[in-house]
């Protein structure tokens, strides 16, 4: 995360590794004003969290992200996510290896 000046808005900058160790530059997000959703991430099991993780990657969703993120270190279910990405139903395989 980085933010410049204090009026510059907070932004999250997205790098992609290879296997071979090659970076990829990805997309910035920067959060919105608005309200952002709560989420009862604590609550939330594997299936929940891999497959609301996946949702909001493939849907762009900053805002949410983050309650998914939180919740995957919790389970500690980062590899079945990524997983998911390669293998489950619409895969997609680039957005996957992307992310390993």
């Amino acid at each position: 995360m980085s933010s410049g000046k204090q009026s510059d808005p907070l932004s999250i900058k997205v790098v992609f590794c290879g296997q071979n160790g090659e970076m990829t530059e990805g997309p910035v997000f920067v959060p919105s004003s608005e309200p952002l959703p709560q989420f009862e991430d604590n609550a939330w099991d594997k299936d929940q969290c891999v497959k609301k993780f996946r949702e909001f990657l493939q849907r762009r969703d900053s805002h949410s992200i983050e309650a998914a993120m939180r919740a995957l270190d919790r389970l500690d279910c980062w590899r079945e996510a990524l997983g998911q990405l390669m293998t489950g139903p619409s895969p997609n395989e680039a957005l996957g290896s992307a992310l390993l």
